[in-house]
């Protein structure tokens, strides 16, 4: 028969959720360094005209500080302060450019957001970090349900170059 994993286990869980989240939004970040600075071919597009010319070392400082709170939070235990920072932060970056605001980006900023709310009851963490996977993925799905994905993609791309 099984039993109840300890409150601690879920502690520590996720912890681990935390850190991998950390890591893959790092890698992201990493990779497509390019999105999140104004150091690029195609223009930024703010979400409102006011922030329309901002200086092209403010998308760059955000982009560090991000990087550095991602880092920091690898290397501390569940630190409210710099999820909180993170947060804004990421946020603030997104407001400076709607082209920041990719699925994968929403999935981070929403289980960074579950962290910082349902700290003291674990078992809703874990039943909204699955929510927020299942939906993540069931989204990006649906955006593949139309006639331009299956003849632009899947025969230009697959087909012919696989077929």
């Amino acid at each position: 028969m099984l039993k109840a994993a300890p409150v601690y286990e879920y502690g520590k869980i996720n912890a681990l959720l935390l850190k991998i989240t950390c890591v893959s939004w790092l890698a992201a970040k990493l990779i497509g360094w390019r999105m999140f600075t104004a150091y690029r071919q195609f223009p930024t597009v703010p979400f409102f005209d006011l922030f329309d010319h901002v200086p092209p070392v403010v998308h760059l400082v955000l982009f560090l500080l991000s990087l550095l709170f991602l880092v920091s939070l690898l290397f501390t235990n569940y630190n409210r302060l710099l999820l909180w920072n993170l947060l804004v932060t990421e946020i603030l970056s997104v407001l400076f450019d709607q082209n920041r605001l990719q699925p994968w980006e929403y999935q981070y900023l929403f289980i960074v957001f579950i962290f910082l709310v349902n700290k003291n009851d674990q078992k809703l963490l874990n039943a909204a970090f699955i929510f927020i996977l299942v939906s993540t993925y069931f989204y990006s799905g649906l955006g593949k349900l139309n006639p331009g994905f299956l003849h632009g993609f899947w025969a230009r791309m697959l087909l012919r170059h696989f077929l």
